[in-house]
């Protein structure tokens, strides 16, 4: 099913992770066709690069026009939307220097004060995964100028174990699947994003 027939199926229902990955697939899909298209010079790369910015930009057009199918929905500073689903997952439409690109999804997302998320940030970057396990994390709530916290990317290998104490978090570790052993890691995937400067929902 194409991406804009999933948004307009059953109009009153709330968009599931089946649907995120399967509108997530469809873009990728759509932007392989077009790069085919390029390498067999049928179009330019200038051409190519406008329309998968389309793509992009129409896949946020469509969920922000349907936007009571999903929870939260918010822009960042530096241009990038985020679309939360019921269940708290998230696809990131990335703004970047080559404009926009689709992330993988995420199966949590937390908000943090703007000084906790740099907190995060150079304490990762001075002490890797020991500077960022078994530390509690301030929560703040959803509001102009919190930043975003992804973690645990979805059907990755590895999972994370996350204590949520709700003012709170504490990032436990990680599990790979069918496994209870809890690594002390964060290679399942962790995200800061820019400070929030849009609440659309």
């Amino acid at each position: 099913m194409a991406f804009e027939e999933l948004l307009t199926a059953e109009k009153h229902k709330n968009l599931e992770i089946n649907d995120l990955e399967q509108l997530r697939t469809g873009l990728l899909d759509d932007a392989d066709y077009l790069y085919e298209r390029y390498a067999e010079k049928k179009i330019t790369w200038p051409e190519y690069t406008d329309l998968v910015q389309q793509l992009h930009g129409n896949l946020i057009e469509n969920l922000i026009r349907d936007q009571e199918k999903l929870a939260k929905i918010f822009q960042t500073e530096n241009g990038s939307y985020y679309f939360i689903l019921q269940s708290g997952h998230c696809l990131r439409i990335k703004k970047g220097d080559k404009g926009l690109h689709s992330e993988p999804i995420t199966d949590n997302v937390f908000f943090v004060a703007a000084k906790t998320g740099q907190e995060i940030l150079d304490q990762y970057d001075k002490y890797g995964t020991p500077g960022i396990v078994d530390k509690e994390i301030k929560l703040t709530n959803y509001q102009i100028g919190a930043r975003p916290l992804e973690i645990g990317l979805h059907n990755y290998a590895q999972s994370p174990v996350i204590d949520n104490r709700g003012s709170a978090i504490i990032i436990l570790g990680a599990k790979l699947k069918g496994s209870n052993e809890v690594i002390k890691q964060v290679a399942c995937g962790m995200h800061v994003g820019h400070e929030i400067t849009e609440i659309i929902k």
